[in-house]
């Protein structure tokens, strides 16, 4: 049997008139349907709790997994054990680690649709790699590590590195122009900065160092004033005793010679008494850590340097100064103007142990 037009209008009216019904009125199965499918609804909810997701961003998925992991490399970074740690102050990295992967996704997506190519170097790559695998004793124990935080090998860790790149070489084109520095800023800088740009006093020495830590102390000045004694008698030179007895394995291949000394660059109870010795003449020292035979070989004072001098080195100061605020500022942005596409299942962050 045909159906005639007005029957399909009028079939297409009920159809209409039902979903409108159900969306509106009733909140019927379809209503309903939609609303458990809605990021934060219960069900959502519920669902996240069951397959362990914290966050979506632009409708990409942040895992606990990823937070996890981001969590501890960070811990890792900063020499802490993980195990070590209460619940609070895991809570505060997988915070940290939460914005820090919500950027990285927003930033993901910029990148894809940047019109400007943005490449990791080759080079770049293979040493982030080189670092991330020198972590591990084995290819066992990385392959063991990458599955307890949902990474499926190496090919997928190795995206990741690259996409961690991008994301660097991304942020540092957007913040290129913010971290500029005006030529007013450079001599404010150098004006108020002065004392601390100048080349310090410096010494150039050389020693013989003997150990006192677990050692009768007697005994250790016994050995260090009978080399004394060998050199002043020149029975033998200093860097015959300095290659014979020295303990300090950086300088004794050298004839125990220490370079140029700065205050910056040497412990005080050792740097400070070398400013008073007369050069080239071998003194007993004794430090917190033990006994010196040293010979003071020139000093030079503090210099003064010209703006010139000093101009690209303020120029990275204040850069490194901006850097850190500036980046702030662009990550709140980027959050700020896709906050509506970003929801967070904090009740799936907080139940993590």
């Amino acid at each position: 049997m045909k159906i005639t037009f007005v029957h399909r209008l009028f079939l297409y009216g009920i159809i209409i008139g039902y979903v409108a019904l159900d969306m509106n009125v009733f909140r019927g199965p379809l209503r309903r349907s939609i609303d458990d499918r809605r990021i934060g609804s219960a069900k959502s909810t519920q669902l996240a709790h069951q397959q362990g997701l914290a966050a979506v961003v632009l409708g990409r998925s942040i895992t606990t997994a990823q937070i996890e992991y981001a969590s501890r490399e960070r811990v890792w970074l900063q020499g802490l054990a993980w195990d070590t740690l209460s619940k609070g102050v895991r809570d505060l990295y997988r915070k940290t680690a939460l914005q820090d992967l919500i950027d990285h996704q927003i930033i993901r997506t910029k990148i894809k649709a940047n019109t400007t190519n943005i490449s990791v170097e080759p080079t770049l790559f293979e040493q982030r790699w080189k670092e991330f695998t020198a972590r591990f004793p084995n290819a066992e124990d990385m392959q063991k590590t990458l599955s307890l935080h949902g990474i499926s090998g190496e090919p997928e860790m190795q995206l990741r590195i690259k996409a961690s790149l991008e994301q660097d070489q991304y942020i540092s084109r957007q913040l290129e122009l913010l971290l500029q520095v005006s030529e007013q800023e450079i001599v404010e800088f150098y004006e108020k900065h002065q004392q601390q740009l100048a080349i310090p006093e410096r010494v150039h020495c050389r020693h013989i160092f003997w150990a006192a830590l677990e050692k009768d102390p007697a005994q250790v000045k016994n050995t260090a004033e009978s080399a004394l004694a060998a050199l002043e008698s020149k029975q033998s030179t200093f860097e015959q005793i300095a290659a014979a007895q020295s303990e300090d394995e950086n300088s004794k291949t050298r004839g125990g010679d220490l370079g140029w000394l700065h205050a910056g660059r040497a412990p005080a109870d050792f740097f400070i008494p070398l400013l008073h010795f007369t050069p080239s003449l071998p003194t007993l020292l004794q430090t917190k850590l033990g006994w010196h035979l040293v010979e003071v070989l020139e000093k030079r004072p503090a210099q003064a340097r010209s703006l010139d001098e000093c101009r690209e080195e303020i120029q990275h100061t204040l850069k490194d100064l901006k850097r850190k605020p500036e980046l702030d500022r662009l990550r709140q942005a980027l959050r700020r103007d896709h906050k509506d596409y970003i929801h967070i299942y904090q009740s799936v962050i907080d139940a993590m142990p």
